[in-house]
């Protein structure tokens, strides 16, 4: 074994250029593409200065952004609207610090672990795009509702697993009871907005919509289609689970010694070309999410809306 293991480490040491690329670029549009994701992850900086300075600032008191709070309040669309946008600004931030933060010459270019930042980029920016879409405030608050109610089923499931951990007695009897009065409360206050404004029953009981198809409805907005929208989700998504299929797929692999037979081995690598097509509209997203919001919290509600 002691034998095996110094020879594969002297393929690993061997020369580089005597190895084969069987999947990605070559090294000169690699470099290409290492240059344009350095440029933008270097926007995320401005774009957080941006999200820092609207945190402070109150929408227009006769706004769209205003009228939606007052009629949804306690659970003010604008709530959740901004914590979309944090999530959102959160990770586009991990991420840079993560490939190229500050002072950083280089570009740090992981196998993965990148892919969990950008799929929830794209997720908070498709969920906050969905709750402001609408030009009807009654749609609006519905979206909201429905969002909400989602949240406390998660909420009340998780509360449940967390209960069946302790063992049978008074703690776990305790954790229970809690868990039905956070219930009852956030089901009151759902109820309370369902009720003020005279909405749809039946349209507020059926659950939020996936993330896929969140993602594929952002495409208007966005503008780029909405299956391929939905298609670059999908294909992030597979790469923040132990995928062999999707990270072969995703992946530069290069040879790193003969093939035996029909086996090859190869050593993984980010494919930053793919990057340059991921990146561009996550940060797509977030700009349309944000852009979007600005407007709804300086837009003067309609008499028909």
């Amino acid at each position: 074994m002691a034998e095996r293991a110094s020879e594969q480490d002297d393929i690993l040491q061997s020369n580089t250029a005597a190895l084969k690329r069987l999947r990605g670029q070559e090294t000169e549009d690699e470099l290409r593409s290492a240059a344009e994701l350095i440029r933008l992850l270097e926007t995320i900086p401005d774009l957080f200065a941006k999200a820092e300075q609207l945190s402070k600032v109150r929408s227009e008191r006769r706004s769209v952004m205003s009228a939606d709070d007052a009629r949804s309040n306690p659970l003010q669309l604008s709530h959740m609207v901004q914590f979309c946008m944090l999530v959102g600004i959160d990770n586009l931030q991990a991420l840079r610090q993560l490939m190229h933060p500050d002072d950083a010459e280089q570009l740090t270019v992981p196998i993965v672990a990148m892919y969990p930042l950008l799929r929830s980029v794209i997720e908070s920016a498709a969920q906050a795009l969905w709750l402001l879409d609408s030009e009807s405030q009654r749609e609006r608050l519905t979206r909201l509702v429905r969002a909400r109610s989602t949240e406390l089923a998660y909420e009340q499931e998780l509360a449940r697993e967390i209960a069946r951990s302790l063992p049978a007695g008074s703690e776990r009897q305790e954790m229970e009871k809690k868990a039905k009065q956070n219930r009852r409360r956030g089901r009151s206050y759902i109820v309370d907005v369902i009720e003020r404004n005279g909405l749809d029953r039946s349209e507020c009981d059926v659950t939020m919509p996936g993330y896929g198809p969140l993602v594929e409805a952002a495409g208007d907005r966005v503008g780029i289609n909405g299956n391929l929208l939905r298609s670059v989700w999908q294909y992030v998504s597979g790469l923040t689970h132990p995928s062999t299929a999707r990270a072969t797929s995703a992946a530069t692999l290069i040879e790193i010694a003969p093939p035996r037979g029909n086996i090859r081995s190869t050593r993984m690598e980010a494919n930053v070309g793919q990057l340059t097509i991921i990146l561009p509209i996550a940060l797509k997203m977030y700009r349309s999410a944000d852009r979007l919001r600005r407007f709804r919290m300086l837009q003067v509600p309609r008499a028909d809306s």
